[in-house]
């Protein structure tokens, strides 16, 4: 017994309880979650038990509007070749992308443009390339930077050859050794 407060009455303990959890609901944009949550349904007194578990829940649920398929570039039809008003004349044909590839898709590879000569005596010849030059020296003195290569065409296709669809220049990193450092001087 203290003096001063009222007397203790023996305490009957009310444990917390939680309420069903609720339906499953999107978290907004693509996070790719599911969340549901409960709420405390009797919450407990000083002398019952605290809830134990989580209010929340979630799990892996990716919508199909978030999905993004992998797709590939893809080439219009080749149109047909120009007309030609002399041998000495060059007919062309060209093409487009029908389908612009995807984040993950393959990009499109070769030539949207190809020419011909208009001479039908000639006879098929594909294009040839030139052998590498070396590579160039180094576009930096110190750090890193880029040397290039370059070939060249030493002959166009012919007719129905093969046009040239290779590339013609290479690029790749150099690194020389590391700049100087440099303190910063003050003048008086």
């Amino acid at each position: 017994h203290c003096p001063g407060l009222k007397p203790c009455s023996a305490c009957s303990p009310r444990d917390c309880q939680f309420d069903s959890w609720g339906a499953w609901f999107v978290g907004g944009g693509c996070i790719g979650l599911h969340f549901r949550q409960r709420q405390v349904k009797v919450s407990n007194n000083e002398c019952g038990q605290p809830c134990t578990g989580t209010r929340i829940q979630t799990r892996r649920h990716i919508l199909s509007r978030c999905v993004e398929n992998r797709t590939d570039c893809t080439f219009k039809p080749w149109s047909e070749w120009s007309d030609c008003d002399s041998p000495r004349d060059q007919a062309s044909r060209s093409r487009e992308v029908a389908q612009e590839a995807s984040a993950q898709g393959e990009p499109c590879s070769g030539t949207t443009k190809e020419t011909k000569s208009c001479n039908s005596h000639q006879r098929k010849m594909s294009c040839e390339l030139s052998d590498w030059a070396d590579w160039t020296a180094c576009s930096t003195t110190c750090g890193e930077g880029r040397r290039a290569r370059m070939r060249r065409i030493t002959r166009g296709a012919t007719s129905a050859g093969h046009a040239c669809e290779a590339t013609l220049k290479e690029t790749k990193g150099c690194k020389v050794h590391t700049c100087p450092k440099r303190d910063c001087k003050v003048s008086d």
